[in-house]
């Protein structure tokens, strides 16, 4: 059956920059590090007979930690501003209806697969005008075509995805096969040659293994992989992230965490594009309400837990007493 389009509020939600923490992170390091090297290369301390111990700065050794400085503020102020944004349900600046004005309120954690504590009134508000999800512009196409399975559901496991873009997997995959070319031929000719003791070899074959491992790393974490390896066994999980060790479990309009439910009568699904790719290249989740706030990625609107997601938390027979049964807790 269709979506129920009353329970589905389209907003401008803000774009989540999933640069943002790192660039903060290697600028607030590079800033570290310069007024460190300012500190050390421009203190001298001297000892006179006359005067005792004398600590001088000299100020042409800081010309070197400005630059750095200079350098690292371009990522802190970016990554800065980022945080800051990503954070927003609403970026404060765009003017909503009266309508979506509680969407002001709420606010996007930074680390995800971790439950937080969350403010409730705001998504009151919206629950109890029947609205369940709120969705970006960009996913009203998808939201109306996907089908939602009449009849009780049966509970389902939830597993995140940890996707990554093609310009970046290109930019890890260029790097490791670098250096596989450099080091590869000295790896396989001292693993052949046995050259070195017994601990040189084993050290060797650990980084050809390490170096190969990395390379099938990045090529898993395409989303189109990621999408494909959900179901595989023992693989699905290691490329994918850890919900599982929050024990995620989706039914008809309700998500288990562990102890912590959300139900899609009280609580509510808010999903949003990250980064600059398509609705297929990545999608953050977040649930919200009285229990706090889980946030998780998914593989695009293709992914199997996109779909899993949306059919269990859009289901028009809403069980939540059905999330502390066995059946759910033996899902968990």
């Amino acid at each position: 059956m269709a979506v129920d389009e009353s329970a589905i509020l389209v907003a401008p939600l803000e774009v989540d920059r999933p640069h943002s923490l790192r660039r903060l992170i290697s600028g607030g390091m590079l800033l570290l590090l310069a007024l460190l090297l300012g500190v050390v290369a421009s203190i001298e301390v001297t000892m006179r007979p006359s005067q005792g111990w004398r600590v001088t700065m000299n100020l042409r050794d800081w010309i070197c930690p400005l630059v750095l400085i200079a350098i690292a503020l371009a990522p802190f102020i970016m990554g800065l501003i980022g945080v800051i944004a990503r954070k927003h349900a609403v970026h404060p600046k765009i003017e909503l209806p009266d309508r979506l004005q509680p969407l002001y309120a709420i606010r996007w954690p930074l680390r995800r697969l971790t439950r937080h504590a969350a403010a409730t009134d705001e998504v009151r508000v919206l629950a109890s005008s029947g609205v369940r999800a709120v969705i970006g512009p960009e996913l009203v196409e998808w939201a109306r075509a996907t089908e939602v399975p009449c009849g009780l559901l049966e509970p389902a496991p939830l597993y995140a995805a940890r996707p990554v873009g093609g310009c970046r997997t290109a930019a890890d995959l260029t790097l490791l096969v670098l250096a596989s070319l450099l080091l590869g031929p000295f790896i396989v000719f001292g693993i052949l040659s046995g050259a070195g003791n017994t601990g040189g070899v084993i050290g060797r074959c650990l980084l050809l293994v390490t170096l190969f491992f990395l390379i099938i790393r990045s090529v898993v974490r395409l989303p189109s992989m990621q999408r494909h390896l959900v179901d595989v066994p023992i693989i699905g999980t290691w490329v994918r992230d850890g919900l599982r060790t929050l024990g995620a479990v989706a039914g008809p309009g309700w998500v288990r965490s562990g102890e912590r439910i959300w139900h899609a009568q009280r609580d509510l699904l808010l999903i949003r594009r990250r980064g600059s790719h398509s609705v297929e290249g990545s999608l953050e989740i977040m649930l919200i309400g009285e229990q706090g706030r889980l946030r998780f990625l998914v593989a695009g609107t293709g992914d199997p837990m996109t779909r899993r997601l949306w059919a269990a938390w859009m289901s028009p027979d809403v069980r939540p007493d059905l999330a502390m049964t066995e059946l759910a807790a033996a899902v968990n």
